[in-house]
């Protein structure tokens, strides 16, 4: 028995089945291969070899054979012969290779076979194009499958076309093959080099959410995981198979505060053979600068700018533009490099603006060429601030005499102004209330000093202050403080009813007016009341008639009023005496000796008052003037010198006139005493 071919594949048509027999037999009608009918040659006579046709058909797909069932035959006698199933047909088996792939030099073929049975043996063998290269060969025993993956390590062939041949083995010793290319690739994967990277946007400030980044690989790659932009992960669009170009997507997070751009790290792909591609750094994304206004001020026309940055670097350029509101006024712009330092100050001359609302506009651009921006508005004053056209100043307590501390002064200005430093009144500093910021009502203390007696007023200077914008204000010298004139009243006498005031008085100018009023203790009596101009003098004497008023003690009342209307006043009493003065009832007079012969000198005459008198001016013994002790004080008792002098012989005594005597207020005396002092007879 044999076949044509030995063997072959499921599918196979027209294989030659060949049965000899021990003698010639009858067609075997019936028999067949796997099933499958056999189709003998068309014969009408017995023979001992029998050749027929058969088809091989589906069968199990691990089935390694077909039996061979050879029936329905018998001899020239009429014999029937036993069936045979003695023989089997090989199966060559059916290998396939699905897919080859290769990571790190290490090829990963996978396949599938028919025909295999449960212990095929397969055959790889790899060869490349460098003759010189030798084959890489490998033989596996594939138990119970119908499909296979076997790693073979092919790092030692060329890198180029490699030739993979799979032959597989059954147990029936029948073979099938298939081969397949592949490509060896020992290059290492790496970005572009054109375009390799780009963000979308292309720079932008910390915090930002969803910044797109795309790259570009010089061949098909795996997913770059583990990339990162500055520490945080970049999220690729889902993909499962290599690509030259990846897209994914990363949120920009909190950085120091100087940097001016992010580190860019690709890793983690490795190419369709499994090359692993090297880390790459040479990329940054470029950080937005922050830029922040906190302050504009003006002064004298000159804008102080004062801002903050982040992700600036250490030489930055700020970019600063003044505009105003006026389109045929041009905008200022002034450029200044910024070194290390995240805040910074900038003066700028905007004197040429037109008033008003100004737009200032910041723009700092790091050195990765990125930019930020910020704009504010401020109102450039060019007016200078002047005192308040109502109500500008006033004085607590409005006038006050020299000397006095505490004096408050108020002044309201027209607009907010800063501390009026070195402003003063009379010469000395006001000293204001503190305060950091500008007010449009500074109030301040100030304490009145010596100046010059007849000074009514002393001048206040407003000076040292400026307005929100810097313009200076100038010196105000129109307001005046009024000082209280200081009345003194001296002495009071009075003489016949006309009492004699004399004062003297400060801060009263060269008009002040005096008004006196007396008053004594009858209600009934109307006070005396006179008001005198005081001309260009610090002292004054005034005469008033006081004798309507009751006798006893009179209250004086001096009130001076200056020019500025500020008035002083002082009060003193006097005793109002009305009664005239007389020798004391008890010893009025006494001489001494107490008598005398004509032409005796020095006789002392004592007089006693019943109150303190003047000197009795003018009084005289018998003709002869009495010189009184010298006294410039009333007094009760007077002592005087007299000559004795001729007078008639036969007068036996001389008369004693006491008189010219006042009291002590100048009450004139009405009483004069005569006394006559006896004369001695000459032998």
């Amino acid at each position: 028995m044999s076949f044509n071919p030995g063997s072959a594949v499921v599918g196979t048509d027209g294989v030659t089945v060949t049965v000899t027999f021990d003698e010639a037999v009858t067609q075997p009608l019936g028999s067949q291969l796997g099933g499958e009918t056999i189709i003998w040659d068309a014969a009408s006579t017995a023979k001992t070899v029998w050749v027929g046709q058969v088809n091989i058909r589906s069968t199990a797909t691990k089935a390694e054979s077909l039996p061979l069932s050879i029936k329905g035959f018998e001899d020239a006698s009429g014999n029937p012969g036993a069936e045979n199933t003695d023989h089997q047909f090989a199966l060559q088996p059916v290998v396939t290779i699905s897919e080859v792939t290769v990571s790190a030099g290490v090829a990963t073929v996978k396949g599938s076979m028919t025909q295999s049975g449960d212990s095929a043996k397969v055959a790889l063998t790899f060869s490349d194009t460098d003759d010189g290269t030798p084959d890489v060969s490998e033989t596996y025993t594939l138990l119970s499958s119908d499909s296979w993956t076997q790693d073979v390590d092919v790092s030692s062939l060329a890198a180029g076309t490699i030739t993979v041949k799979a032959v597989v083995t059954n147990s029936q010793n029948a073979s099938g093959e298939e081969s397949d290319t592949f490509t060896l690739d020992k290059q290492a994967p790496t970005l572009a080099s054109t375009n390799p990277v780009s963000f979308n946007p292309g720079s932008a400030v910390v915090g930002t959410d969803g910044v797109t980044v795309t790259v570009t690989f010089d061949e098909a790659v795996t997913q770059p995981l583990g990339s990162q932009l500055g520490g945080e992960t970049i999220i690729w669009d889902a993909a499962s198979t290599a690509k030259t170009v990846w897209v994914g997507q990363v949120n920009i997070r909190s950085t120091a505060t100087k940097a001016e751009s992010l580190p860019l790290s690709i890793k983690g792909f490795e190419d369709a053979s499994g090359n692993p591609g090297a880390e790459n750094t040479d990329h940054q994304f470029a950080l937005q600068p922050v830029v922040t206004i906190s302050e504009v001020t003006v002064s004298a026309g000159v804008a102080t700018v004062k801002g903050s940055m982040t992700q600036s670097g250490d030489s930055a350029k700020v970019a600063l533009t003044f505009s105003d509101t006026d389109d045929g006024t041009p905008d200022v712009s002034e450029t200044y490099t910024l070194l290390s330092s995240d805040s910074w100050t900038q003066d700028v001359d905007v004197s040429s603006l037109t008033a008003g609302t100004i737009t200032v506009k910041a723009v700092v651009t790091n050195s990765q060429n990125a930019s930020g921006e910020e704009s504010d508005t401020f109102t450039l004053d060019k007016q200078a601030p002047t005192l308040a056209s109502t109500n500008p100043v006033s004085f607590n307590p409005g006038s006050a005499v020299v000397g006095t501390d505490g004096v408050t002064v108020t002044v309201t200005f027209d607009e907010a102004v800063t501390q009026p430093l070195g402003s003063q009144l009379g010469g000395e500093t006001i000293i204001w209330d503190a305060a950091s910021t500008a007010k449009t009502v500074w109030v301040g203390q100030v304490n009145i000093r010596s100046t010059a007696t007849k000074a009514e007023s002393l001048p206040l200077s407003i000076k040292g202050f400026e307005d929100a914008s810097g313009n200076p204000g100038a010196e105000n010298t129109d307001h005046q403080f009024a000082l209280q004139p200081v009345v003194t009243i001296s002495e009071v006498t009075v003489s016949a009813g006309v009492a004699t005031v004399k004062g003297s008085m400060t801060q009263s100018g060269d008009s002040a007016k005096v008004a006196l009023t007396f008053s004594d203790t009858d209600d009934g009596t109307p006070d005396v009341s006179e008001t005198y101009t005081l001309l260009s003098s610090d002292s004054w004497t005034q005469d008033v008639d006081v004798s309507s008023l009751a006798a006893g003690t009179i209250t004086v009342k001096a009130v001076v009023t200056n020019s500025q209307n500020a008035s002083g006043e002082e009060s003193d009493t006097f005793t109002l005496d009305k009664q005239a003065p007389t020798l004391a009832s008890t010893n009025p007079v006494s001489f001494n000796p107490g008598s005398a012969v004509v032409g005796t000198d020095g006789v002392t005459v004592t007089v006693t008052f019943d109150e303190a008198v003047t000197q009795p001016l003018g009084s005289q013994l018998g003709g002869e003037t009495i010189i009184w002790d010298a006294a410039s004080t009333a007094k009760t008792v007077w002592v005087g010198q007299v000559n004795i002098r001729s007078t008639a012989t036969k007068a036996e005594s001389l008369p004693l006139s006491i008189k010219g005597l006042r009291r002590e207020d100048a009450q004139a005396t009405q009483v004069r005493k005569t006394r006559t002092t006896s004369l001695r007879c000459s032998q």
